[in-house]
């Protein structure tokens, strides 16, 4: 308990001034919105692409454009497509990346309540603590449930 009272003690002091934590909301405010951009244009670019896939179709059948043509098309528009997507699923996880960051300073800004508290409820460690990990030399590693906030992203 005085282990985990002292690192919530730690990482509040880093984060008690409100410029600390007003610059990292302004950093994680701009990058989430450059990952919302970035979503938009990759989301953008698929839909061209398969609007494309449609006006060779309409080629083909109007015989503008052989079938070897519209099959050669299709397969390296298929390939576009296919890793235009793992862009997007990679952004998305970016965002929740973001989501979970918000999340971490919001439990910074609720550690000072925690830390009013002459002793930690068993409530309060099964909320911030992941796992406790004791070894055979009596070195004990402790896992928060909450992102470490000091970490550069």
């Amino acid at each position: 308990m005085h282990v985990i009272m002292e690192d919530l003690k730690a990482l509040f002091n880093s984060l008690k001034e409100e410029t600390f934590l007003n610059s990292l909301l302004n950093k994680l405010n701009v990058k989430k919105r450059n990952i919302l951009k970035e979503l938009e244009k990759v989301q953008s670019e698929i839909e061209k692409l398969r609007n494309k896939k449609l006006e060779y179709v309409d080629l083909y059948t109007e015989n503008v454009i052989s079938k070897e043509d519209l099959v050669e098309y299709r397969e390296l528009t298929d390939s576009k497509i296919k890793d235009l997507q793992t862009k997007k699923a990679e952004l998305n996880e970016k965002l929740q990346e973001c989501d979970n960051e918000y999340y971490a300073i919001n439990i910074g800004k609720k550690l000072k309540d925690v830390l009013n508290l002459k002793e930690l409820t068993p409530q309060d460690l099964h909320s911030l603590v992941e796992k406790i990990t004791c070894k055979n030399d009596g070195t004990v590693h402790i896992q928060y449930s909450f992102v470490n906030l000091l970490q550069e992203t």
